[in-house]
């Protein structure tokens, strides 16, 4: 741990630093949930998840990902993560599955029209039938913040919001257009007003694309 202070952060800020860390398997991935900063003020700030597996999405070891790589993928498409498939499962989630897939697509480097055509070319290849899809919150419970991790098969108009159990929405996070892709957004625990909420449980719900998805938050003061 590191510790901001007088000396290493004079300017009220955080200090930087560098992890390394050295897969001793071949195939061992590396996942790292969230990496916390504690400033001289005691505000944390969070930043995650931050996941490289250990030889990335070069699943042919070209020296480069390619479109290749998408088809060695493809063959272990939503299957659980053992043996040969592990090494597909860039994410860590246990199933070769869409998170995945984006974590090669960044890898890859695609945008604008190269992506769409990827995208295209994954739906072809994995049978995929567009779903949204909100993952799970981390931390969850949460004391001061979470982060929320949602994936989006195409562009499109997005809502993510906050409820609680009666169906009151208190928080809008997101309203508008979003990129195709993984996205991650941080949930502070207050409402549209900026007022903390209480202990308790909340649902937050995505809808894009006519589709919708929902999970389950659990605050604790």
């Amino acid at each position: 741990m590191l510790d901001p202070n007088a000396s290493t952060a004079p300017d009220s800020g955080g200090i930087l630093a560098y992890l390394v860390l050295r897969a001793l398997r071949p195939e061992a991935a590396v996942r790292l949930d969230s990496l916390v900063r504690r400033t001289l003020q005691g505000a944390d700030m969070v930043a995650g998840p931050t996941i490289r597996p250990a030889r990335g999405a070069d699943f042919d070891g070209s020296g480069a990902v390619g479109i290749d790589d998408l088809f060695h993928m493809a063959d272990y498409f939503g299957q659980e993560a053992r043996g040969t498939a592990a090494r597909y499962d860039l994410e860590g989630s246990g199933f070769v599955d869409l998170g995945d897939f984006f974590l090669y697509a960044d890898a890859f480097g695609a945008s604008g029209e190269a992506r769409a055509k990827l995208l295209a070319l994954a739906r072809t290849l994995f049978g995929l039938r567009g779903a949204v899809e909100l993952q799970a919150a981390y931390p969850n419970p949460f004391n001061s913040q979470t982060l929320i991790p949602y994936l989006l098969p195409a562009a499109g108009e997005v809502r993510l919001e906050i409820y609680d159990m009666l169906g009151q929405r208190l928080r809008v996070l997101v309203q508008g257009p979003v990129a195709a892709g993984r996205h991650t957004l941080v949930w502070d625990g207050r409402d549209d007003l900026g007022r903390p909420l209480a202990s308790g449980l909340y649902l937050c719900r995505l809808r894009a694309g006519g589709m919708q998805s929902a999970e389950k938050l659990l605050l604790l003061r």
